[in-house]
């Protein structure tokens, strides 16, 4: 058994202009080839780390593009031997988002009680602005259920407030054959939102309509076949859907499609990776776009700042 999420400590977040990514670079997580018989608790190893992931995603229909920064502590939770206990561990510290249409700096918590589940939560500070290019800002809507196909610059505004999310991570993997193996994803978040003055806005982050107090639910499964090319080198391929909807009206919209990744243990460094990912998907329900296709892709690097000074 594997885990493929508790041993990062970053769940790469849907992006401004709504390049929504967190599950699914959570989903692509992978335990580095420790030892056998050892914890591999905090990035491929049973000790305490500094870790610094720097996560880069763009997409398009809508055309966005988000930059994620994370930096905290991990210490191993469990040193109970077995596959149920070798990934679990508490994380804490800061966390921002930035784009070309806002910043998110805040702080998260997490905690992996079984190999199979990480729990998160965030607070983060909002801060939107307008950059004069259409569906690129806050937009003040009329009213609940209003149209938001069309969004002119000049009705973009600036914006502040708060939110705070929590997510909830089921994953698994598993050997099927020498070299191949099998994992498996589900992630469920809500997120809490204030924004701005307006009764009712146009989220860019998400592509959607909410109101100015309001809650956001996600859920991202992913299915995903997997191949050792070499001890430092694993392709993945697979499937994956994810839905969408809004508290205030009920809201509902679903992304469906292909998912390749690859993680590249061990660069830059020993104990460190590379984690690129492709998804291609097509809008199963959408309040416009339903049939048509997006595109995303992006790469997320995680360092062990505490690199050589041995903390056993």
């Amino acid at each position: 058994m594997r885990n493929l999420v508790t041993d990062r400590v970053s769940l790469f977040g849907p992006s401004p202009l709504r390049c929504s990514s967190a599950a699914l670079l959570a989903a692509l997580a992978v335990a580095s080839r420790a030892a056998e018989g050892e914890g591999k608790n905090c990035l491929g190893e049973a000790r305490p780390k500094i870790l610094l992931v720097e996560g880069l995603a763009a997409q398009s229909n809508p055309l966005g593009v988000d930059d994620q920064l994370q930096l905290g502590a991990c210490t191993p939770l469990s040193r109970r031997p077995g596959p149920l206990f070798e990934y679990t561990n508490l994380q804490s510290g800061l966390f921002a988002e930035v784009s070309p249409v806002y910043a998110m700096p805040g702080v998260f918590a997490s905690v992996a009680p079984l190999s199979l589940l990480e729990l998160r939560a965030e607070l983060e500070a909002v801060r939107m602005w307008t950059i004069g290019i259409d569906g690129a800002g806050y937009f003040p809507l009329p009213g609940k259920d209003a149209s938001f196909r069309r969004l002119p610059a000049d009705r973009a505004r600036s914006a502040s407030g708060a939110t705070a999310a929590f997510t909830a991570t089921a994953q698994i993997e598993l050997p099927v054959a020498e070299r191949w193996t099998v994992a498996a994803v589900d992630s469920a978040s809500c997120a809490w939102w204030r924004l701005g003055a307006a009764g009712y806005y146009y989220h860019p982050r998400y592509d959607l309509e909410m109101a100015r107090d309001d809650w956001l639910f996600r859920n991202t499964a992913v299915l995903l076949g997997g191949r050792s090319l070499s001890e430092r080198f694993l392709l993945r391929a697979g499937l994956t859907d994810e839905l969408t909807g809004v508290r205030s009206s009920g809201y509902r919209q679903n992304l469906a499609g292909l998912l390749a990744a690859a993680t590249l243990s061990d660069w830059p460094r020993p104990g460190e990776k590379l984690e690129p990912f492709l998804r291609v998907a097509v809008f199963t329900e959408h309040a416009f776009r339903g049939g048509q296709l997006q595109v995303a892709a992006g790469a997320s690097l995680t360092f062990d700042l505490a690199a050589g000074r041995s903390t056993r």
